[in-house]
């Protein structure tokens, strides 16, 4: 692409990540629970870049595209912000939601773990959440799923505010699995356009009653289905991602063009 990268590795062994409370829950350890301990770790992690003077931190999984400056939330006063709507308006509860302990959670606080960005009294936060949880007379054990559903139970239970989803801070973007109906994104499900008023953004349908931008500004997928849409060819023609020639056109543009 002929365009200089400015990027620091700061590489670490996972099993040198601080013990946590996934890491001892059960006895043995499950595919599951090694999976969980080490979503868990991403606090560690940006706490540790934190307190050596780094920040603010934004966590983005690689399987995640990024379309919008985000600094554009810092600069509008928001030192924490998440990604709500995994589910979308499918999801009825903590059971189908984020999988623990038959809670409700609305649909808008069903947090993704692919994107976001905590300050050092959000991460505090969710510590002492964490630890008035598990010493909990009726809950010994941690959240089934990771640390997005301490997010989610977060939001849910008014611990964290509700104006710290990021679509309500970037109130003209839309972010994560929005253009899969916030569900898991397919090469069946994925809807997107090209904005016709606005040819450097993405558009995708919103669901009926959520309250957000059609405009894209980030697109989340999962390990799988990233590696279907972008991974198994050489140089990606972008055929699985749509139908619509000039979203390749767009995405063709967008990955290999110089910056």
């Amino acid at each position: 692409m002929g365009t200089r990268t400015d990027i620091v590795s700061r590489v670490c062994d996972a099993t040198s990540l601080p013990k946590n409370v996934y890491t001892r829950n059960g006895g043995k350890a499950t595919k599951n629970s090694k999976w969980a301990s080490l979503s868990r770790a991403k606090l560690d992690v940006v706490e540790d870049l934190m307190l050596h003077g780094v920040g603010p931190v934004v966590w983005i999984d690689l399987d995640t595209l990024v379309f919008v400056d985000l600094a554009r939330a810092f600069q509008r006063g928001a030192s924490t912000w998440l990604v709500g709507y995994q589910r979308g308006m499918q999801c009825t509860g903590l059971k189908s939601c984020v999988g623990s302990h038959f809670r409700s959670v609305r649909p808008e606080f069903d947090v993704l773990g692919d994107l976001w960005s905590l300050d050092l009294a959000a991460i505090e936060k969710v510590r002492d959440y964490e630890r008035r949880w598990v010493s909990s007379r009726w809950v010994r054990k941690p959240p089934k799923y990771d640390l997005q559903a301490y997010f989610s139970l977060m939001l849910e239970n008014g611990v964290l505010a509700e104006n710290v989803l990021l679509h309500n801070i970037l109130p003209d973007l839309n972010f994560g699995f929005t253009c899969s109906n916030f569900e898991h994104p397919t090469s069946t499900n994925m809807e997107i356009s090209v904005d016709s008023d606005d040819a450097q953004r993405l558009r995708c349908p919103i669901p009926k009653g959520v309250k957000m931008s059609p405009r894209v500004g980030t697109l989340s997928f999962t390990a799988w289905s990233f590696q279907k849409m972008f991974l198994d060819e050489e140089k990606p023609t972008f055929d699985s991602l749509s139908d619509d020639q000039d979203v390749r056109a767009w995405f063709a543009r967008w990955f290999y063009s110089p910056l």
